[in-house]
């Protein structure tokens, strides 16, 4: 059987031009998920070789601190956490799918607003790639962190949702008092919605 070994390499191209218009809207406090992932990917990365490192260099510097209004911006952002009633609805519907799917994107929701709250660049859920890893480099978590995000995925449905619900909740406590900026009353409100039947609708 083949068993591969050696680094993996992953290659993209970019403009340099698009670059520094993802890290000028990332710094003015407009994040989304690709910039925070290429912001990574400078504060991680090591520029083994180029005819360009300088350049390189630079942006490393422009993103190597984590500014105060960028965590609020991102915490915004992602915290948004919408349309957690819908689980419900999916496992009533026995929908194993559509329930991962909405597991995924909170859980990423979440993870991406600790970063923040860290101060550290994470916009994607791909960058997790070591759950492990995560309680080093979130002092300021919820407990256990790396094996309730395990659970939620690997408990039957029902459970999974209320440890993610958990899980959110504890870290909107951490946002109020850390992050006193964010209208954390706005994002509580915004995932503890619930569906309105339509015949009580008004």
């Amino acid at each position: 059987m083949y068993v591969p070994s050696g680094l993996m390499l992953e290659v993209t191209h970019t403009l340099s031009d698009s670059v520094e218009t993802a890290l000028d809207n990332l710094l003015a406090g407009r994040p989304d998920g690709a910039t925070l992932q290429l912001a990574q990917g400078f504060v991680d990365g090591v520029d083994v070789i180029g005819p360009r490192r300088e350049l390189v260099r630079r942006w490393q510097e422009r993103v190597a601190t984590y500014p105060r209004e960028l965590k609020v911006a991102v915490v915004r952002y992602a915290g948004a956490i919408e349309k957690y009633w819908r689980l419900q609805m999916l496992i009533e519907r026995d929908n194993p799918l559509l329930i991962s799917r909405e597991l995924v994107r909170m859980v990423d929701q979440v993870l991406t607003v600790l970063h923040a709250l860290n101060g550290r660049y994470s916009g994607h859920v791909l960058a997790f790639k070591r759950l492990d890893s995560m309680e080093h480099d979130l002092p300021l978590a919820p407990a256990s962190l790396a094996a309730r995000v395990r659970a939620i995925f690997t408990s039957p449905p029902a459970v999974g949702a209320a440890a993610l619900r958990d899980l959110v909740e504890e870290t909107f406590d951490l946002v109020e008092l850390h992050l006193p900026e964010v209208d954390i009353d706005r994002l509580r409100t915004t995932f503890r919605s619930e569906r309105v039947p339509v015949e009580s609708a008004d």
